[in-house]
């Protein structure tokens, strides 16, 4: 009462403020109860939940307005101590990978050759040696001398194979993989060490450079997922430097007469593309942005999206199909409105849908098991079994039915979307990160597994990981939906103080929450990653000096 008395009111926190209020208050009943029953399902339940959607709005209205002034009162603090100096303004890259590095060798010699997301990179390398994987059952294949397919990023495929082959010349598989963990790990610490550089540049307060340091340096998420053999790694790193990128851009449009500059954005536009399947989205959405923002140069912008979307599609439709590379599934692409008639099926029974409908459906699921398959979240049990005879006829005709069906269980299909998606907003949810197998690959054929004489300090490392993410707090760092949340609440800021240039700077993290949202597996880290990595940059962008703001006269 004391604080909102003499207080004007501030749009943007009430609006986010009211919105987290619904997400505490969502996502608690979905976490306890797979449904918003702890909501709606009495009038007792929804006078209980007012009340508590109200303290929390109040005090998320408290604390965004205490950052907001706590931000508007900011001030760079110049520091006089040699070390940090040293560190920090005379030798920032090599002294940042350094560090970087030291307090990363455990991970590297404890998870040695690396760990695995799954059984991704199991079907990737199966591929590659000719063998049955999963990828396979919903794709058809061009040849079948070829089981090399698009579900995966070729690109990654191609380096695991590499790097594959290299340890069968020495007669060690996994030596080949460590190889590729080891240029995985030096391409990412190079990338956070820049980071530092970048923000040296950009005269970030020095508070933040160090936090920044301490963050790439202590926080275990990252260097567990340095030493995965997953695709994730490469595609935040090139996210973060595709923002670095457009944050210089945008504060400065002479970078585009500097031939230099333009060659290096086209290969991290070109890289992204190539290694996520969605990366085209990732990169081509944000990039409109900017030419809307600065429509006297969209020419030139506009040459610069189009060379690297060029070459993706001539790699994509000419040179794979050529190679015999058959495309992925487009299954992919349908988790939420999967999802949807799953759930349907699942609380109204068999008969949820007519018998005409339920052949409709069977043509591209499995309709008796999806019952049995529905899971909550995570759309893969019921995504699994679309049928790879399917033809976009079938599609259509499904697409018919799920509509129609929209009306009749709306509330069915507005659950299963929430149920899927709210872990990437709720804060108190904290799912384990990071992976200590080599899942799938100690098969009898590669035999390739973490050392057992390592495996006490990697449960050792990996307990104190834990012990991290259960601190109150502290640990919320280590959840998906904290992330998120602030990067909702930096965007808020942006609009408070109509820094509408800045929120460009962060489109390819808003177009990957939207991938997040449309993703098959609720509040996993792997989609999230970029996101999650780019934490100290977004605190960056939204305190950037305003004489770092000026761009120079075209």
């Amino acid at each position: 009462k004391n604080y909102f008395k003499g207080n004007k009111i501030n749009i943007v926190a009430t609006i986010l403020s009211m919105f987290f209020s619904l997400v505490m208050v969502f996502g608690y009943s979905y976490q306890h109860s797979n449904s918003w029953d702890l909501i709606f399902g009495s009038l007792f339940q929804l006078m209980k939940s007012i009340i508590v959607a109200l303290g929390y709005y109040i005090m998320f209205y408290i604390i965004i307005k205490l950052l907001y002034e706590k931000l508007d009162q900011h001030r760079n603090i110049e520091t006089k101590d040699k070390v940090l100096n040293f560190i920090f303004e005379k030798h920032t890259f090599i002294m940042s990978f350094i560090i970087i590095l030291i307090f990363w060798l455990p991970y590297i010699v404890f998870f040695y050759p690396g760990t695995t997301p799954g059984g991704d990179v199991r079907d990737e390398i199966y591929c590659i040696y000719h063998l049955d994987n999963y990828t396979l059952k919903s794709i058809n294949l061009i040849s079948d001398d070829v089981y090399i397919n698009t579900h995966h990023p070729v690109i990654h495929i191609a380096m695991l194979g590499l790097f594959m082959k290299i340890g069968e010349a020495v007669g060690n598989y996994s030596f080949g993989l460590f190889l590729y963990t080891l240029l995985q790990v030096i391409l990412t610490i190079a990338t956070l060490s820049y980071v530092l550089v970048w923000m040296k540049k950009r005269s970030i307060p020095i508070w933040i450079r160090i936090v920044t340091l301490l963050i790439f340096s202590l926080l275990s998420f990252i260097p567990l997922f340095a030493v995965n053999l997953g695709k994730e790694m490469y595609s935040s790193i090139l996210t973060i430097l595709y923002i670095l990128l457009i944050c210089d851009l945008t504060l400065d449009t002479s970078k585009l007469k500097k031939k230099s500059f333009n060659i290096i954005l086209i290969i991290v536009m070109l890289l992204l593309m190539l290694f996520r399947n969605d990366g085209i989205y990732r990169v081509t959405i944000p990039f409109m942005v900017i030419i809307l923002v600065n429509r006297k140069l969209w020419k030139r912008l506009l040459l610069l999206l189009i060379i690297p979307i060029v070459i993706y599609q001539l790699y994509s439709s000419v040179l794979l199909p050529a190679l015999k590379i058959s495309k992925g599934s487009i299954r992919e692409m349908l988790s939420i409105p999967f999802q949807q008639t799953a759930r349907t099926v699942e609380v109204h029974g068999k008969n949820a849908y007519n018998e005409e409908e339920q052949k409709i459906i069977n043509r591209i699921l499995d309709y008796d098991s999806m019952a049995d398959d529905y899971d909550p979240n995570s759309a893969d049990p019921v995504k699994n079994k679309y049928k790879k005879e399917a033809n976009s006829e079938d599609l259509i005709e499904y697409f018919k039915v799920w509509i129609k069906n929209f009306f009749r269980y709306p509330t069915d299909y507005i659950q299963a979307t929430l149920n899927n998606t709210y872990q990437y907003f709720y804060p108190d949810q904290s799912k384990r990160v990071g992976y200590i197998t080599l899942d799938g690959l100690d098969d009898g054929i590669f035999n390739i597994s973490l050392k057992e004489d390592t495996q006490e300090e990697r449960m050792i490392i990996y307990n104190i990981h834990k012990s991290i993410r259960d601190l109150p707090v502290i640990g919320m760092i280590y959840s998906v939906g904290f992330h998120i949340d602030f990067l909702l609440v930096s965007i808020g800021y942006l609009i408070y103080k109509k820094k509408y240039k800045k929120i460009t700077i962060l489109m390819p993290l808003l177009v990957t929450l939207l991938i997040c949202i449309a993703s098959p597996i609720n509040g996993h880290w792997r989609y999230a990653l970029p996101i999650i990595m780019s934490f100290p940059i977004t605190i960056s962008i939204i305190t950037l000096n305003e004489k770092s703001e000026i761009p120079k006269e075209e």
